[in-house]
């Protein structure tokens, strides 16, 4: 192999290199895109000059010639366009640029072709190896020359314009590597050219390509030493701006997006592709970003956190707060800004349930200590009927009282659901019966027709049924009550496959059922709508401001999750999800009832005076023989006692939470030690954790939510007696989906 033949291919495994290296670091930027084609052209063109070169025979090196030709079309066009990447100000590229530069290019390749010898005839041989003679075109080869010229003076002196405008030492460096290496390519280029006759058959070939290494390597050290690529997203970058939850944008000083990471991207529902370019203030309140862009900053340190908000591709408003960071370089210079803006919603979200559940705390204990009323005097007036004939005026009276306890029960409920307490007692729920059954009773009486759309393949729900019932209730009641005048009420719900968009915007993890609820109201006001769910605060004269209170706190212990949309004057929809079953849930049988009770002993505990006495007066109207004791430890002692004397009890009636004492649970658990037939049943009117909802597998056989009826009392005791006893492990509940 010739010495001209070697070092075009060594030159071209330079350019080779430098073209890996722009792959490298990227190609998430126009300048590298640009240098990497640049190179990789350079590389092509001095590979097919090299096996031109070495050609056996005219045939095949014209094949390598018309090859090498082809890579030479896009190089010193390339070249400019580099150039222009490299020195622009705007962020917006021309789009008469590209053809503009490239025109000379395609002139003259066919005009070479069609006046001059083509194929075999066009070349000859040299001292070093075949070459493309130039005398059978020696018109078209000056303006070759010429052309050729033109591109490399116009990237000089694009560069040189650039360089006297500089101000930062970066840019500066930069521009002196690049005019530096230019201009020694120009003398290098110029000798070789004046001792190379182009009219007469050469003794050597041109070897234009090895002399641009001398450019291409300034070229190099401009673009990743001295510019440092701009800001990217390249390697290890791209991977730690994905990794952070909040949204990254690297702009350039005039606010030109460069870059996003992935948060941003999927928040904003764009593309890498249509994101880039755009201006930062597109995205939001151009006012507001653009002072959040005009700083000041004080060396690199950010800006002060900007509230404000920006709008994704689909129209939805996000709230962020916002802060911009000047992106030095290693002298200092900025070279960038990057803006980082945290997503609002989940702190936002995040201090609502912090607020509902701090009033929780109080709500349940009002709950407790109300409950602990309810059941004395729903107690007492259940009994006091019993003594009076049923067509009496007195017995009228007392069944009014007893009607108004029921009622007060529901208020109770109300303040559970959203206090600690108030554990859903789950099983597989169909949502189309509470649907129906919610709306008759809703607008019964109202000027409101109901239109109900279910599916007949819903799935089941994992749901407490009476919870849901008053979800139901209560979105439908906020209906009616948003239509005085008269509507369509919309009832309806579907399936949500694992992936689909959720409620709150977010794919689900898992299949739900989707609650619809939507009227054609006036809307909530938008000042309202972040307030909506809080306890107490409502825009009804007569509103309590519990029901969507209500609603939101049982939704969130389903583990569910809740939507509104309320258009100004186009009504509002809620939306609710809610988990799929996965297990059937068989209901409980309860013992058919016996009015005369059964001899039998029972035990009662619980920590206030008026509900044991209630207690045990109830039991002993059905029969039973009653041991009462004030706390855990009592009932451990009464029931070992029982044993002892051989009159051991048919039934344990343990109120869960005791001040100050033992409680229900683990006095069972004592209890069970020594009997493990013991059959219990738990009692509260407020429960902090979920014994209420899991109470079989704390080992008790019923749960007897307080306040409780007479029948209520009695179909517990009667079902811990006869019900198999609770193991109090059962088996893991994830089972087959229930259809």
């Amino acid at each position: 192999m010739g010495i001209i033949a070697t070092l075009s291919i060594a030159v071209g495994l330079l350019y080779l290199a430098l073209a890996v290296l722009a792959l490298s670091r990227g190609l998430d930027t126009a300048i590298n895109r640009a240098f990497f084609l640049l190179t990789l052209s350079l590389s092509v063109y001095s590979m097919c000059q090299a096996m031109t070169y070495e050609a056996p025979g005219p045939e095949e090196a014209w094949r390598w010639f018309t090859a090498g030709t082809l890579a030479w079309f896009g190089l010193f066009p390339g070249q400019v366009l580099l150039v222009v990447e490299l020195t622009r100000r705007t962020a917006h590229r021309r789009r008469w640029l590209a053809p503009l530069v490239y025109g000379p290019v395609l002139v003259i390749i066919p005009l070479a072709l069609l006046r001059g010898t083509v194929g075999a005839e066009a070349m000859v041989l040299t001292e070093y190896g075949w070459a493309r003679s130039l005398t059978s075109i020696p018109n078209v080869a000056v303006l070759m020359a010429v052309v050729m010229s033109g591109y490399i003076f116009t990237s000089l002196g694009l560069l040189i314009r650039w360089m006297l405008r500089l101000r930062s030492r970066r840019e500066k460096r930069q521009a002196e590597w690049l005019v530096g290496t230019g201009l020694v390519f120009m003398v290098a280029l110029a000798t070789f050219l004046a001792l190379h006759p182009l009219a007469a058959t050469p003794r050597m070939p041109r070897v234009i390509q090895v002399f641009s290494a001398i450019w291409a390597i300034g070229y190099a050290v401009a673009i990743f030493r001295h510019r440092l690529m701009t800001p990217s997203t390249a390697l290890a970058a791209n991977a730690i701006l994905d990794a952070v939850q909040d949204l990254v944008l690297l702009v350039d000083e005039q606010g030109t997006i460069l870059t996003a990471n992935a948060r941003a991207r999927g928040l904003l529902g764009y593309t890498p592709r249509n994101l880039q370019g755009q201006p930062l203030q597109s995205l939001g309140d151009p006012v507001a970003l653009s002072q959040c862009l005009a700083g000041p900053w004080q060396d690199s340190q950010p800006t002060r956190w900007n509230e404000t908000v920006l709008r994704s591709n689909e129209g939805q408003e996000v709230p962020v707060l916002l802060s911009v960071t000047p992106i030095l370089d290693l002298d200092g210079d900025r070279i960038g800004l990057a803006v980082v803006a945290q997503d609002q919603r989940p702190m936002r979200e995040a201090l609502k349930t912090e607020r509902i559940e701090s009033i929780g705390v109080l709500a349940g204990g009002i709950a407790h200590d109300f409950n602990n009323l309810l059941t004395a005097i729903g107690g007492y007036v259940s009994l006091a009927g019993l003594d009076v004939p049923e067509e009496s005026e007195t017995h009228r009276r007392l069944d009014e009282a007893g009607k108004a306890c029921v009622r007060a029960q529901g208020l109770t409920r109300q303040l559970l659901t959203f206090s600690r307490g108030g554990a859903p007692i789950r099983k597989a729920t169909s949502l189309e019966e509470l649907l129906r059954e919610s709306a008759s009773f809703v607008t019964a009486g109202s000027a409101v027709r109901v239109d109900i759309d279910v599916p007949s393949n819903l799935w089941l729900v994992d749901a407490d049924e009476g919870q849901i019932a008053q979800v139901v209730h209560n979105l439908a009641l906020n209906a009616v009550q948003a239509m005085p005048k008269g509507g369509a009420l919309h009832l309806g719900a579907q399936n949500l496959a694992a992936g689909s968009k959720g409620a709150n915007g977010v794919a689900t993890s898992c299949d739900r059922v989707r609650l619809t609820v939507r009227d054609e109201g006036q809307g909530i006001a938008e000042e309202h709508l972040d307030r909506i769910f809080e306890p107490f605060f409502t825009t009804k004269p007569a509103g309590t401001g519990l029901g969507l209170a209500t609603v939101y706190s049982i939704v969130r212990r389903h583990e569910g999750e809740i939507g509104i949309d309320s258009p100004p004057g186009e009504g509002t929809t809620f939306r609710v999800d809610l988990p799929r079953a996965r297990q059937p849930t068989g209901p409980i049988a309860l013992p058919g009832r016996n009015a005369t009770g059964a001899a039998g002993r029972v035990l009662v505990m619980d920590d206030q005076p008026s509900v044991r006495r209630v207690a045990a007066e109830m039991l002993t109207s059905l029969g039973y023989q009653v041991v009462e004791c004030r706390d855990g430890d009592e009932a451990i002692l009464r029931h070992r006692e029982a044993l002892e004397q051989g009159k051991r009890f048919d039934a344990a009636l343990l109120d869960l939470t005791v001040p100050g004492g033992l409680g229900g649970a683990e006095a069972l658990s004592q209890m069970r030690a020594v009997d493990p037939d013991v059959r219990a049943i738990v009692s509260s009117g407020y429960a902090k954790d979920a014994e209420m909802a899991n109470y079989r597998r704390r080992g008790f056989d019923r749960v007897l939510p307080k306040p409780y009826s007479l029948e209520a009392l009695r179909d517990a005791v009667e079902g811990a007696r006869t019900a198999p006893r609770a193991r109090g492990n059962l088996a893991d509940p994830c089972g087959e989906i229930t259809h």
